[in-house]
């Protein structure tokens, strides 16, 4: 049986070393590309800027490796001893971080919003941490998203996926069982939306030592990500 609290102690030092690394003062290269005017693809910035939050399966632990900063986490996966864990490519390889969010729609969501928007390294961070959901897997739950493995619903107000990143397993043949680590709860993919996703980030800006100057910008620009995806959402579920 796996022990949650363990978890949600790894995932809280590794958001640590995360915001205690110059994180907004010196924002890392990946951050910094996806605010870079001259850039018009940004998969791998979002790719290399999610391994600076720990949603990662190569690396150590010591380097944020191991899924080591994954919110959410299969009880499969939380069931291989913390010590056990190997992300190394090769037969030993037990784990697995999967992009709740897809890398691809991440890329395809963002250059829509940078249409109508100017961005701000604040900007940058709260649209990724409220939009990047990634869940960390056992190597035997991988695939089998049947047609969504580069996509998700989730932006889509005309479907019944929208604001529910986590319907994208309801296409799984065995849909896995996942929990939030830093609350205890396990995950109700009907009614799990961004807005409950950024509130478990807001609460790791302070569990994790985040300087509140910091934190607070960040929060500023998400809520007006939110409030705009709670509104249509609102309006979606009472047509």
């Amino acid at each position: 049986m796996f022990n949650i609290d363990a978890e949600r102690g790894q995932l809280i030092d590794t958001w640590k070393e995360t915001f205690s690394d110059n994180w907004f003062s010196a924002p890392k290269a990946p951050i910094r590309a996806l605010v870079d005017t001259n850039k018009t693809t940004f998969d791998m910035s979002f790719r290399h800027g999610h391994n600076l939050f720990g949603w990662k399966a190569g690396d150590t632990l010591a380097k944020r490796g191991l899924c080591s900063g994954a919110i959410y986490r299969t009880e499969r996966f939380m069931n291989i001893d913390q010590d056990a864990r190997c992300g190394s490519r090769g037969t030993e390889k037990n784990v697995h971080i999967e992009h709740t969010v897809p890398i691809a729609e991440l890329n395809r969501q963002w250059i829509a919003y940078l249409k109508s928007h100017e961005a701000s390294i604040a900007t940058a961070y709260a649209w990724m941490l409220c939009h990047s959901v990634s869940t960390a897997f056992h190597m035997n739950e991988m695939g089998g998203i049947k047609g969504y493995e580069g996509k998700t619903d989730a932006f889509d107000p005309t479907s019944s996926w929208f604001n529910r990143p986590f319907m994208r397993y309801t296409k799984k043949a065995e849909m896995p069982a996942i929990w939030n680590v830093l609350s205890g709860e396990r995950i109700d993919y009907q009614t799990w939306t961004f807005a409950d996703h950024f509130a478990a980030v807001d609460k790791l800006f302070d569990l994790a030592g985040c300087a509140a100057d910091e934190a607070n910008l960040v929060r500023q620009e998400a809520k007006r990500m939110i409030m705009d995806f709670e509104m249509a959402d609102i309006v979606l579920r009472a047509a």
